[in-house]
């Protein structure tokens, strides 16, 4: 283990935002930051630890930081990174210490999930509607922040969506993704990001649902996981992974019963200026197919032109993680009698690879076990 240490120094709590310097063996200081709501902020101090967490073990080095943090949260990092560490073989486990901080008395009685307009948190903002009294929209998460007229389309109708719904948006900014860019994959961090904003939230949220994409029959080493995320809670938060128990399609089709989930949806992070659908890439049409298949695609205006057959037999053969989410619209074309959408999708699945999984530790991205299907 390298005898230098990843040291977090002193959170700075300012109007609107919290920023601190974190300092790795044999690098320059790096400044993080986040902002926000400032009656919504906490210190920081547990947000920055679960931010560094990660990079610090990708770097063996232990982590240390002169700020008082939850004591669960300090007693859990030993069972998060005996997690990440059997997924990942460049995680290494290290030694983090920090003073513990006395509880408060009471935690927030708020609840709010993370939302980004798309088709997981959409499902989580539905089905917890009545219970929910905030949504969390995280700048930087999906599209950068230098990327400013992008991400300000996303927000917007984040915002629309966040209004219809009849909750409280609350935006949050961090540069936490590049920070960590040179140690961890992003599919292997983006959960501890989440983590991180939950933590600065709790003096309005005391539960934080964070939708997943992954479902009881497709599942993986991931940086967002239902064993992983309830980890990150501490004595003033619990984390909730939400949505296991449905698949992409079953989200889909719960979704699409919602108006205002056809009129804002945003599965897209490539259309230029951020409030759109590109109608080209593999997520668009994936979700087009679901919808045309749920009789839901012409009654959304999310979506330009019609669904292209040809290119949605090009894009699905293409693979990359996804084959169980087109498994399962091929699935549902057969039970629909689409026999069209059917014909071209079985044809796209048989030009994939087969889908593996790495086995246990493998740094190599994993994909899901699927079925292989039968030629016909």
């Amino acid at each position: 283990m390298s005898r230098d240490a990843v040291r977090i120094g002193p959170p700075v709590r300012t109007a609107g935002a919290v920023t601190a310097e974190i300092r790795l063996p044999g690098r320059d200081a790096v400044r993080v930051r986040f902002s926000g709501p400032d009656d919504a902020l906490a210190d920081g101090a547990d947000s920055l630890l679960a931010g560094a967490l990660l990079p610090a073990m990708r770097l063996d080095a232990p982590l240390r930081t002169a700020a008082p943090v939850s004591g669960a949260l300090l007693d859990n990092t030993t069972r998060i990174q005996a997690v990440v560490a059997e997924w990942d073989a460049g995680l290494h486990p290290i030694e983090v210490r920090a003073p513990r901080r006395a509880p408060a008395p009471s935690r927030s009685t708020g609840e709010a999930a993370f939302f980004s307009g798309g088709i997981d948190s959409f499902h989580t903002a539905l089905r917890h509607a009545d219970r929910l009294s905030g949504l969390i929209f995280l700048h930087g998460f999906d599209i950068p922040l230098q990327e400013r007229a992008r991400r300000e389309g996303a927000a917007g109708t984040v915002r629309l969506a966040a209004a219809e719904l009849g909750l409280p948006l609350v935006e949050v900014a961090t540069d936490l993704r590049p920070f960590a860019r040179p140690y961890v994959t992003w599919q292997r961090y983006h959960g501890a990001v989440l983590a991180s904003v939950a933590l600065l939230l709790t003096p309005r949220f005391g539960v934080v649902h964070v939708p997943g994409s992954l479902s009881y029959d497709t599942w993986f080493p991931h940086g967002s996981h239902p064993l992983l995320d309830p980890f990150w809670s501490t004595e003033q938060v619990e984390l909730r992974y939400d949505g296991f128990d449905a698949n992409r399609w079953e989200k889909t089709r719960a979704v699409a019963g919602s108006e205002v989930a056809l009129r804002r949806l945003r599965v897209c992070s490539r259309d230029e200026r951020g409030d759109r659908n590109c109608g080209r890439c593999e997520k668009c049409l994936r979700t087009m197919v679901s919808l045309r298949l749920l009789g839901a695609l012409d009654r959304s205006d999310r979506f330009p032109g019609t669904l292209d057959l040809e290119l949605v037999g090009r894009v699905a053969s293409l693979g990359g993680g996804t084959r169980a989410f087109w498994e399962q619209n091929l699935a549902a074309a057969e039970q629909s009698g689409d026999a069209t959408l059917a014909w071209t999708l079985r044809a796209a699945l048989r030009r994939q690879r087969p889908a593996t999984v790495p086995t246990v530790g493998s740094s190599r991205p994993p994909v899901a076990r699927v079925r292989q299907l039968p030629r016909r």
